[in-house]
């Protein structure tokens, strides 16, 4: 039976979300990944209605989060949004602590290098050096998110991460956003998998789905503490540049260089 509110009112079961939230924390995330995207670009990577996105943005710009660009119908994040974040204890060593070594690496092999972190069923660029090299097609600025089960980076965090970090990873497999995802998620769980890259020390990924047209594929070593699986470090390269048996063979030890001199400086403090 039902319960009731003190209003005499049924109380909806807790354990369904709210669908308008869930709708507005999706139409946030997009715009804060985007930048400054119109409402028809929110659509149609969102996949709501016109009408949802419209209501979700205006909403959105009446409480402050986002602001509109004046020459043009584009939103992008205010200030505000940090409000939303004051009490999350970010670690913020990891940055500016691996940041020199991303640079030095980068100028080594010319290709960028991201540091990512796992939030949700995602792992969320913190810091890329993107900006330094023409050798890439996509610039992945701090909070840009990929999805966890289909890049190199996110397949060599949930090969390290505990069991029970791993398990709740693969319980959001349902929420999956398209079929590859779900494919891919599946590939994962396969446990002689996970032992190969535990084994090896890194992950790949080849033909990155969320580059234009899969032009490029990646190798992603873990930043290991005493806790477990940190971040990520991922080298991006041109697909048609190279085989990934080469690419391995070239940027696996840099990296894993990069690595352990990144663990050095946090382990100093």
């Amino acid at each position: 039976m039902a319960k009731r509110t003190a209003t005499g009112e049924k109380a909806k079961d807790s354990a369904f979300p709210v669908r308008a939230v869930s709708r507005a924390i999706r139409v946030l995330q997009i715009i804060n990944r985007r930048g400054n995207p119109t409402i028809m670009e929110i659509k149609e990577e969102s996949g709501l209605a016109y009408p949802t996105v419209f209501r979700m943005v205006m909403t959105l710009q009446h409480e402050g989060l986002i602001e509109s660009e004046s020459s043009r119908k584009r939103y992008r994040p205010t200030e505000l949004v940090w409000s939303l974040v004051t009490g999350f204890q970010e670690e913020d060593q990891l940055v500016p602590k691996a940041r020199p070594f991303i640079q030095e690496l980068t100028m080594e092999v010319l290709w960028p290098i991201a540091i990512s972190v796992r939030v949700g069923d995602r792992m969320m660029v913190k810091d890329s050096t993107h900006a330094m090299t023409t050798q890439t097609f996509t610039n992945y600025y701090p909070g840009h998110t990929l999805p966890i089960f289909d890049c190199a980076a996110g397949k060599a965090y949930i090969a390290f991460c505990s069991d029970e970090e791993r398990e709740m990873i693969f319980r959001s497999i349902v929420n999956a956003r398209t079929e590859d995802q779900r494919l891919a998620a599946m590939i994962i769980q396969d446990s002689a998998y996970l032992d190969r890259i535990r084994e090896q020390g890194y992950a790949t990924n080849a033909r990155n789905a969320h580059t234009d047209m899969g032009r490029t594929s990646s190798i992603a070593v873990p930043i290991l503490d005493e806790s477990g699986v940190k971040a990520c470090v991922a080298l991006t390269f041109f697909d048609r540049a190279m085989a990934m048996s080469n690419a391995v063979e070239h940027y696996v030890a840099p990296l894993r260089a990069t690595v352990a001199k990144i663990t050095g400086a946090l382990s100093r403090g």
